[in-house]
């Protein structure tokens, strides 16, 4: 059984590993603009839309129906 400060020392070092990993990963787009592709136009979808220009990110949603809004029918 792991004590208290054990477990404290362990939720450290994976943190510390995840800011590591998302630190190097920002690294692959240092100079290059991303493209993000939208499954779906859902209110999910819309609201990852929103937030992507918001930020000057490039997007594009792809919507299987001919119509927004996914499932909801008002």
């Amino acid at each position: 059984m792991s004590s208290r400060r054990e477990f404290i020392k362990q939720s450290v070092v994976a943190a510390g590993g995840v800011v590591v990993s998302t630190s190097a990963f920002s690294n692959v787009f240092f100079g290059k603009k991303p493209k993000v592709i939208i499954i779906g136009a859902g209110f999910a979808g819309l609201a990852a839309a929103y937030l992507l220009h918001r930020k000057k990110i490039d997007f594009i949603i792809l919507e299987a129906r001919n119509r927004i809004s996914g499932r909801v029918f008002s």
